[in-house]
């Protein structure tokens, strides 16, 4: 059970009307744990929503890295709800992962190599970096500078920010986990435009 309930919808005043559809949805497509425990902030909620976003829709880095970066910051970050929301995305016929190569993410100890790309492997070490340190030693940059664009490695960097601030709300509220819908894992990893 969550420490603080969701936002009452029907006897809270919302002034902005974009909060309020964001809010109204989010309820009514089953994803309201977040955003309504979240509402209680209304000046905080839709902005992190559109920027949370971002992270699933709007990246150059592939779908399949995506997943190590969520996958790996949320078990650093032992936040259940993170993994739990993951979990059917990287195993997903779009991402391909199978039950022992999530473990592998999880723990760090990427050994199967039918899967994994030095690329991925080195990764793993830059995401571990940034989360253990808020930042990345010359010798790991160097060392991933050549497998990312600029772009992919800010993306990255901020990615392991988000998700890290994300579980801590998620943790220290105790949000109830919610179902990950087909659609949810679709709309997350359908090909990019």
């Amino acid at each position: 059970m969550a420490r603080i309930p969701p936002i009452d919808l029907k006897n809270t005043h919302i002034d902005n009307e974009k909060v309020k559809k964001l809010l109204t949805n989010a309820a009514a497509d089953g994803h309201g744990g977040i955003f309504n425990h979240m509402g209680h902030a209304q000046g905080i909620v839709r902005q992190f929503s559109q920027f949370s976003s971002g992270f699933l829709t709007r990246l150059e880095l592939s779908h399949h890295q995506r997943e190590i970066v969520i996958v790996r910051t949320a078990a650093l970050s032992q936040c259940p709800y993170e993994i739990t929301q993951h979990k059917p995305i990287a195993l997903s016929k779009n991402i391909g992962w199978t039950e022992p190569q999530l473990i592998e993410v999880m723990t760090g100890k990427m050994r199967d190599n039918s899967i994994w790309t030095d690329a991925d492997k080195q990764l793993l070490l830059f995401v571990d970096q940034v989360f253990t340190t808020t930042n990345v030693d010359d010798e790991t940059f160097k060392a991933t500078k050549p497998y990312f664009s600029e772009r992919e490695l800010v993306e990255i960097t901020m990615m392991v920010g988000m998700y890290r601030m994300l579980a801590g709300f998620l943790n220290t509220f105790a949000i109830p986990m919610e179902e990950v819908t087909d659609n949810f894992i679709e709309f997350t990893t359908r090909p990019k435009l």
